[in-house]
């Protein structure tokens, strides 16, 4: 009777986590929806291998040491997959790539058949899993919560249009674009953070050059080589490496960003601080700030994205000459604008992982990003001409031409998936030695 009684209780507890399992086939319906159907279709059929890979309970722990921990950073790392292919996620030393190629489901296998994550990287070579930034004080007890895996696909960034999530209990929702969703989620997209680039003639599968998305490394000497050197191999597009974009400007920085004094300016009465004893010769992008949280809250809510690049072109204004251009990553995050809260309402681990969010604002002063982009270095009373705008990427582009307010040729063209212009505007010889210009929410610090 013991033993029948054990039996019962075993039972009743195996069927109370267990899940349903009938779910919608959505992949072919929704992908046939995208121009891009192809990449959809991978997308979403990862996305729903993702979602069963969180029912294991090694691979949840995985994941939340590795990238689901702040570890004294504003922002939590991206899983890349073709990055991370050789992590070992399982105590017997399964590796991810393994592991996630051994996930068993009909409709991908009827959709990609076998072999199935050798085509998804192929055709989504920097596909990658991400706990959002808001999750970054999050205790996340793996044990009660997996989180839903949501498909960012191509063209769902409008407002009315539906995104497809997957759980491992193969409950599908599709949730509306326009706001954070009310339960814990990780994002299946292309990588924010990384870029993949053939050495031999610094292009990537789309023909853009690495001195798009780093134009002021080109004439950094040594630092092309120092970025190479660290990026890793593409584990299943082997002439291509997937250079961290961050660490790449942080190489820039290092070797080639402005690291001399600026004019002390003390004790100088002078109208035109160029005049001033010592004054140097130069002038400096000095930094960025944001100081209007809207500006970006607006981006992260309805468009489910964590990074920008700040681009700006300069020119010496009488001449038309282009003298230079700069590209710097920057993640929502880092600009500090909010803070959530956020508490769990999930019970067990086949629940759905509610959670209750609270925003408030967090912007107590101005997040400077420090760049010290030398803008030009000579002593020529001339007029510098600049134009900026934040450039988003993502899984299509087109060409792109910052608009000039001065009718100047624009001299790189930049493919990406589209731009807010933050404005043209004018550097005087004799503006003062730190001068800001604020356009749309944003600062640009300028020194010499």
């Amino acid at each position: 009777m013991k033993l029948l009684v054990i039996i019962l209780t075993g039972f009743v507890l195996i069927t109370s986590l267990s899940c349903s399992k009938d779910a919608d086939e959505l992949i072919l319906e929704t992908a046939n929806l995208k121009n891009d159907k192809e990449l959809a279709k991978v997308r979403l059929a990862f996305s729903k291998i993702v979602s069963i890979a969180f029912e294991n309970q090694n691979f949840r722990e995985y994941f939340k040491n590795n990238f689901g921990a702040s570890n004294g950073n504003r922002y939590l790392k991206e899983c890349v997959i073709a990055l991370n292919a050789n992590d070992k996620v399982l105590s017997n030393g399964t590796t991810l790539i393994s592991f996630l190629s051994g996930i068993c489901d009909k409709e991908v296998g009827d959709v990609l058949g076998e072999g199935f994550m050798e085509e998804i990287l192929t055709i989504d070579p920097l596909v990658m899993i991400k706990l959002p930034d808001i999750f970054l004080d999050f205790d996340w007890d793996i044990n009660k919560m997996a989180p839903y895996c949501i498909a960012v696909l191509p063209e769902t960034f409008a407002i009315n249009q539906d995104l497809i999530a997957y759980h491992f209990c193969n409950d599908i929702k599709k949730i509306a674009a326009g706001s954070i969703p009310d339960f814990l989620h990780v994002y299946v997209k292309s990588s924010d953070d990384h870029i993949m680039i053939n050495p031999m003639d610094g292009l990537n599968p789309l023909n853009q050059s690495i001195f798009e998305f780093l134009p002021q490394i080109e004439l950094c000497d040594k630092a092309l080589t120092d970025v190479y050197a660290i990026s890793k191999n593409h584990g299943f597009m082997q002439e291509y490496l997937i250079v961290d974009k961050k660490e790449a400007f942080n190489i820039w920085q290092k070797e080639c960003g402005y690291s001399s004094s600026y004019t002390n300016v003390q004790n100088c009465n002078q109208e035109c601080q160029r005049l001033c004893p010592n004054a140097t010769h130069i002038t400096v992008l000095e930094s960025f700030f944001n100081n209007n949280p809207i500006f970006f809250d607006v981006e992260q809510d309805l468009k489910h994205r964590e990074s920008l690049t700040l681009y700006g072109q300069f020119r010496i204004y009488s001449k038309k000459l282009f003298i230079g251009a700069i590209a710097v990553p920057i993640r929502f995050s880092a600009l500090g604008t909010r803070k959530y809260t956020i508490k769990s309402m999930a019970k067990k681990l086949s629940d759905i992982p509610r959670i209750q969010i609270t925003k408030t604002d967090n912007h107590s002063g101005l997040d400077e990003i420090v760049i010290k982009y030398l803008i030009k270095k000579d002593d020529e009373i001339d007029v510098v001409a600049y134009d900026f705008g934040i450039i988003y990427y993502g899984d299509t582009s087109i060409p792109i031409i910052l608009n000039s307010g001065f009718n100047h040729e624009a001299p790189i063209v930049i493919h990406a998936e589209r731009t807010n212009p933050l404005g043209s505007n004018i550097l005087d010889y004799c503006d003062y030695a730190q001068t800001d210009h604020e356009s749309a929410g944003c600062t640009l610090r300028f020194k010499y």
